[in-house]
């Protein structure tokens, strides 16, 4: 990036010299029309490479999010089973094989291991990977 302004900084120095050379001579439109698009080259030059760094950044994205389907497939089958139990706007993580479900403040009457044996019996995972904060 700095070898980018310093090239634009660069062409601008050479602009004012040539055009202190030049004054207003017949020759002067013709290399201030060169120099423009001489000014437009530098400028734009860096962008080919930006517009390949943010292809490769969404591309990453991209993979990111289809790694975490499942995790956020879980996430939404918790919060079913949840809302069927008449649990709403409970915290629900999922990392990994573990499950974390928050239902403090909530009201419920419903205790933590109850809920963990109802989401391990839906889901058909083992009752030591979730955790229910109460």
């Amino acid at each position: 990036m700095s070898a980018w302004l310093l090239s634009i900084v660069g062409v601008i120095v050479v602009g004012a010299v040539l055009e202190i050379m030049l004054g207003e001579s017949g020759i002067s439109k013709f290399v201030k029309g060169i120099y423009g698009f001489f000014i437009l080259f530098v400028i734009v030059s860096p962008l080919p490479k930006l517009i390949k760094q943010a292809s490769a950044d969404l591309k990453f994205e991209i993979q990111s999010l289809e790694v975490s389907a499942p995790e956020a497939s879980t996430s939404a089958a918790v919060e079913t089973i949840l809302g069927e139990l008449g649990i709403e706007n409970a915290v629900v993580l999922t990392s990994g094989d573990e499950i974390y479900i928050n239902i403090s403040g909530l009201k419920t009457e419903l205790n933590a291991d109850y809920i963990k044996s109802v989401i391990s019996s839906a889901l058909n995972i083992k009752k030591e990977r979730i955790e229910v904060y109460e």
